[in-house]
Parts: structure tokens; C-alpha cells; sequence
């Protein structure tokens, strides 16, 4: 009898094990599945992103270039041939709105992607937008990377966060100035980025799960880097990207 009970007890114990076992791997393929669905979530988040970005360099073209060059057209049908003072002045005003529309196409192509971000790397394409930043805001850089060069990917992304952070200070901070440091830890081979301003925090800002943080957050991820968001009293965001070893 006393055998039999030893037997029925482990039989007991192997199917409450097995129950367990199969109880676990079920909340592991079911957590793996809800991180893969907001992984997924948070790059639609990005793409979508992205696409309203392109939607806004389109309506800039039609606004300005379709519009610079329909009215250049109409300045040369009113030329009148007969009067050389007509010509002169149609002319310089022709140059004029043709200036105009050469520095929206670069400043649309800066937008973009700048061509120093693939001549010179980050920090010499940083140092460019903190000396002529967009309006409305200063933008004080400290390099201390030590001249590290960092893969095409994270140049990209890190840009691409920069004009997101800005514009986010711009629109809802009501900040003057914000401060960009990039730092290079050579033992530990991670670059840290970090990025604050001096306006509001989070009261005056998109909350933290706004899209445009999520997106910044998403980029991050990307290039195998960790944000740490405050926003109490001000703005804070650092991130630290654990680099590849070469």
C-alpha cells in the first residue's frame, strides 16, 4: 500500500509539473506574441510617421515651387518687348522668386537627409544645424566622441531624432534654448545621446506615449539604443546605444 501511495504521489507531483510546465510556455508564446504585436505597432507608429513627413515635403513643393513657377511664367508672358525697362525690371524680379525657390529646394533636401550626414558623419552634420538652427530656437552642441566614426544606420537615426526632438521643443515646449551632447565611453563602447531644453515638461509637451516620442523611441530601438524620457519640470531624453565591436 504504502508503495502504491509513493507511486500515485509522484504521478501526482509529474502531472502538476507538467501542468506547470505547459501553463508557463503558454504565458511565454502569449508575452511573446503581445511584444511582437507592439514591436509591430510601434514601426507602423514610425512608418506612419514617416509618411505624414513625406506628405508635408510635398505640400511644401506644391506650395512654394508650384507656385514660384507659375508665377515666374506669368512674369515672362508680361514682358513687353518694346520696353527695355520692362525687361530689366521682370528680370531681377524672375531672379529674385527663382533664388527664393533654390533655397526652399535645399532647405527641403536638408530636411531630408543632408549631404554632409553621408560627406562628414554625425557630429560635423550636428555642429552645422547647431550653428544655423531653425527658427525660433537656439541650439548649444557639445561633441565629446573623441572623433569616433559611427555606422551610416546611426548617423540616420540619431539625425532623424534630432529634427524630431527640435520640433517637438519648437511646437509645444515654449523653450528658448535646448542642448544636444553627444558622448563616446570608450571602455564600455556606447554612445550616449542626450538631448534637453528649457521649457516645459510633460504638461505643455506630447505625453509621453504621443506618437512623436514613440517614434523617437522606436528609432532608438533600431540602433540598439535605450531611452530614459523625463519631463517633470523640463524636458530631458537620453539615450544609450550599446555599439557594435569591430
Amino acid at each position: 500500500m504504502q508503495t502504491g501511495s509513493g507511486i500515485d504521489l509522484i504521478f501526482t507531483f509529474t502531472i502538476i509539473l507538467i501542468v506547470i510546465v505547459l501553463m508557463v510556455f503558454v504565458m511565454f508564446i502569449v508575452a511573446n506574441k503581445k511584444l511582437k504585436e507592439q514591436k509591430q505597432n510601434a514601426i507602423n507608429n514610425l512608418l506612419m510617421g514617416e509618411q505624414n513627413e513625406r506628405g508635408r515635403i510635398a505640400r511644401d513643393l506644391h506650395d512654394t515651387m508650384a507656385v514660384a513657377i507659375f508665377e515666374i511664367i506669368h512674369l515672362i508672358d508680361d514682358i513687353d518687348l518694346e520696353k527695355p525697362e520692362s525687361i530689366k525690371s521682370k528680370k531681377e524680379e524672375a531672379k529674385h522668386k527663382l533664388t527664393i525657390a533654390s533655397q526652399t529646394i535645399r532647405d527641403i533636401a536638408h530636411d531630408i537627409m543632408p549631404k554632409t550626414l553621408n560627406d562628414h558623419g554625425l557630429v560635423y552634420t550636428l555642429q552645422k544645424l547647431a550653428d544655423n538652427p531653425p527658427k525660433g530656437i537656439t541650439l548649444q552642441f557639445a561633441d565629446n566622441t573623441n572623433n569616433h566614426q559611427f555606422e551610416p544606420l546611426i548617423n540616420n537615426h540619431l539625425y532623424s531624432i534630432t529634427l524630431e526632438l527640435i520640433q517637438n521643443t519648437i511646437k509645444h515646449s515654449g523653450a528658448n534654448q535646448a542642448t544636444l551632447d553627444l558622448f563616446y565611453d570608450k571602455p564600455l563602447n556606447q554612445l550616449h545621446y542626450t538631448y534637453y531644453d528649457d521649457g516645459h515638461g510633460f504638461d505643455k509637451q506630447p505625453s509621453k506615449d504621443g506618437l512623436g516620442l514613440q517614434n523617437i523611441i522606436t528609432r532608438a530601438a533600431i540602433i540598439n539604443g535605450i531611452t530614459t524620457i523625463q519631463g517633470d519640470k523640463y524636458f530631458y531624453l537620453n539615450i544609450i546605444i550599446k555599439l557594435k565591436s569591430h
